[in-house]
C-alpha cells in the first residue's frame, strides 16, 4: 500500500486579497548583503506571482480560492488555495517549481478487522486539486481513493463508486450470513416470506416487515401513531382477473400513513438511496447535536405576559374592525 501524505503541520496564512502579497520571509538588515538578499527574494516573489497569475488567468478562474503563502526555492510567494477543505502546509512545504504545488482535503478511512491482528487501513479517499495542470479535469476537484493503488475520480465517477461499495457492502452482509449458517430466508418469519390470498385485494400479499419504532407524524394523535409502524414493507401480488389484465409483482413500502406500490427493480433503487440517505442523515443529527447545546427553556412568567399583550393587541384590532364597520 502506498504510503500516506503527511498530515499538514498547521493552516496556511491567510493574507490580503486585494493587493498583491510581498514576500513572506523574514527581511534582512536593509545594508550590504542583506540588502541585496532581500531585493532579489521580492523579485523571485514578485515573478513568481506574476507568473502564477498568468498561468491561472490561461487555464481558468479559481472561484472559492484564497491566497495563502507557499514555499517555492526557497521563497514565499502568493498562491491560490481552497482553504475550505485543503489542509496542506502550503507555506512549510518545499517546492522546486509552482507546477508542483497542489491542494489535497482530509483523509477518509476505511479499516478492516482481521481474526488475531489489530485492524488493518483498507483504504482512504480525499479531495485533491491541481490548479496549474495540463489535465482540464484535474484544475478542478476530484477524489483520490488509495489502497494498494490510487484511482483518479471526477465527482460523477465518485458517485458511482460510492454506490458500487454500498452494493458491495450489501453482499459482504450476505456472506456473513452465510458464515453463520443463515439464509435471507431467516430475516423473515413463514408468513413474511410466503404469499396467501387477499379476498379485498383480489390478489395476494405476504405479512408486513415493520419497525419497532411507531410512526413520527407530529399531526397524528399519540394513541394513533402507536398503532403504525414508523416504517414497513410487503409483498402485493396483483391478479385479478390475470387472462384479461396481467399479473404484477409490487413491493408496498409504507411510511407512516402513505403507501407507495412500486416494482421490485424500483424498490432496489430505493433501498440503496436509503443506505446512502443514513450517511447524510447522520451529518444532519451531528448539526442538530451541536446547536442543541444552546437550547433552554423559556420564562413562564415572561410567556404569560406576552400572551396577554398578544391576546390585547389583537382584542384591539377585532374592536377597531368593528368600530369601522
Amino acid at each position: 500500500m502506498q504510503n500516506r501524505k503527511a498530515e499538514a503541520a498547521g493552516t496556511a496564512r491567510l493574507v490580503d486579497t486585494d493587493e498583491t502579497p510581498a514576500t513572506f520571509r523574514a527581511r534582512p538588515a536593509e545594508t550590504g548583503a542583506g540588502h541585496q538578499q532581500r531585493a532579489r527574494a521580492d523579485q523571485l516573489s514578485e515573478d513568481s506571482a506574476r507568473e502564477y497569475q498568468l498561468r491561472a488567468q490561461r487555464h481558468e478562474s479559481f472561484p472559492g480560492f484564497s491566497i495563502v503563502s507557499a514555499l517555492v526555492k526557497g521563497i514565499q510567494v502568493p498562491i491560490a488555495c481552497p482553504t475550505a477543505w485543503c489542509t496542506e502546509n502550503h507555506a512549510d512545504e518545499e517546492n522546486a517549481h509552482l507546477e508542483d504545488i497542489d491542494h489535497s482535503g482530509e483523509h477518509v478511512d476505511v479499516y478492516a478487522p482481521r481474526i488475531d491482528k489489530e485492524d488493518m487501513l483498507f483504504a482512504f479517499a480525499h479531495l485533491s486539486q491541481d490548479p496549474l495542470s495540463a489535465r482540464a479535469k484535474e484544475r478542478v476537484p476530484y477524489v483520490v481513493v488509495e489502497g494498494d493503488e490510487a484511482m483518479f475520480l471526477t465527482p460523477d465517477q465518485a458517485d458511482t463508486f460510492a454506490t458500487n461499495l454500498t452494493t458491495f457492502s450489501g453482499r459482504i452482509r450476505d456472506l456473513s450470513r452465510t458464515a453463520r449458517g443463515l439464509s435471507e430466508e431467516d430475516l423473515l418469519t413463514p408468513a413474511q416470506s410466503t404469499l396467501v390470498p387477499d379476498d379485498g385485494l383480489g390478489g395476494w400479499l405476504t405479512a408486513p416487515v415493520e419497525t419497532a419504532m411507531r410512526d413520527i407524524d407530529a399531526n397524528g394523535a399519540p394513541g394513533e401513531n402507536e398503532r403504525i409502524p414508523f416504517l414497513a414493507v410487503k409483498v402485493a401480488v396483483l391478479d385479478y382477473r390475470s387472462q384479461a389484465y396481467g399479473r404484477t409483482t409490487e413491493v408496498w413500502l409504507d411510511y407512516g400513513r402513505v403507501t407507495a406500490g412500486i416494482p421490485p427493480a424500483k424498490a432496489r433503487e430505493v433501498l440503496t438511496e436509503m443506505r446512502e440517505f443514513c450517511d447524510r442523515f447522520e451529518a444532519v443529527i451531528k448539526v442538530a447535536e451541536e446547536s442543541v447545546a444552546l437550547d433552554f427553556e423559556g420564562d413562564a412568567e415572561i410567556a404569560r405576559l406576552d400572551e396577554e399583550a398578544e391576546d390585547r393587541r389583537i382584542k384591539a384590532i377585532t374592536d377597531s374592525s368593528k368600530g369601522v364597520a
